[in-house]
């Protein structure tokens, strides 16, 4: 009981700190991003809900556009943000280990598998035997950390959530930035199955989402696409947009496990544009 109690006082109060400190650790990244002395509230008011850099509308209809360099500020920062939570998870779950004794079950070091190589097909079954309650007690370990971990750093997803959906609300761009860091982080994980490597694996899962609905609305905008009836047809607003919109899809996605995530889009918005141009042809009394 006494142990218990123990754990949980120290969870509840770690966890207090952890959620005031990550959040005022994200609060300052926001700053860096956007710059000291930019107005947070007026570039929300400016560019919420904008159109900016949907394929299928005329560019004079984008709105206010993000700062180029604002985009690697927050791609550099959001980098940043996620190679420095790593040694602070981790050297807050060894101390856990070692003070709460987490792996007191964990049998002391030994190679199994030179025992394993000496022994006769018998022996071998029988010390299988012995050893498959052992990975039992390894898994319940690991589920023991990974709970404490969660009771301690149970900010983390949230608050990355919000900060990854604050920037994408600005500038819809950074769902493609933050797609190819997030994957980064989880498949260059030492140990997949970390409360950490977990945690960034579920917000990855929210950052592909958003990423599959920046995609799907460019593929509706080009399906939606408007042409001014009163003048001439001349080239449609998703075939001048689509060079810029992949020339910032090359620079993101270019060398990154995500590739194959961007080449898939690209075929679906190509295979739009080509056939909503005879639909648009058909449609339009004027010729070029």
């Amino acid at each position: 009981k006494a142990y218990t109690a123990l754990t949980k006082v120290y969870t509840n109060c770690l966890g207090k700190i952890y959620e005031r400190d990550i959040h005022q650790f994200l609060e300052d990244a926001k700053q860096q991003i956007s710059g000291a002395n930019s107005s947070t509230v007026g570039r929300e008011e400016k560019l919420r809900n904008t159109n900016w850099g949907l394929l299928g509308i005329e560019r004079d209809q984008w709105g206010v556009e993000c700062d180029p360099s604002e985009r690697l500020r927050f791609d550099h920062i959001l980098e940043k943000v996620l190679a420095q939570l790593e040694p602070v998870c981790l050297s807050e779950q060894n101390f856990c280990v070692s003070f709460f004794q987490l792996d007191v079950l964990s049998p002391t070091t030994k190679n199994t598998q030179t025992t394993l190589d000496g022994l006769s097909v018998e022996n071998r079954t029988e010390l299988d035997a012995v050893l498959l309650p052992q990975k039992r007690i390894d898994k319940q370990v690991n589920d023991d950390v990974r709970k404490m971990m969660g009771d301690i750093f149970s900010c983390i997803e949230p608050e990355l959530v919000n900060f990854i959906n604050y920037h994408e609300k600005l500038d819809s761009i950074y769902c493609m930035y933050a797609l190819v860091r997030f994957s980064q982080h989880v498949m260059s994980a030492q140990d997949t199955g970390s409360f950490l490597s977990m945690t960034f694996g579920s917000v990855l899962v929210q950052v592909k989402r958003n990423y599959d609905r920046y995609m799907q609305a460019q593929l509706r905008s080009i399906h939606e696409a408007k042409v001014n009836r009163k003048s001439k047809c001349g080239i449609l607003p998703f075939v001048a947009n689509f060079e810029e919109f992949a020339n910032h899809a090359e620079l993101i996605f270019k060398d990154t496990e995500r590739r194959a995530d961007l080449d898939k889009w690209y075929i679906k918005l190509v295979t739009a544009m080509f056939e909503v141009i005879p639909s648009v042809a058909a449609d339009h009394h004027k010729t070029p």
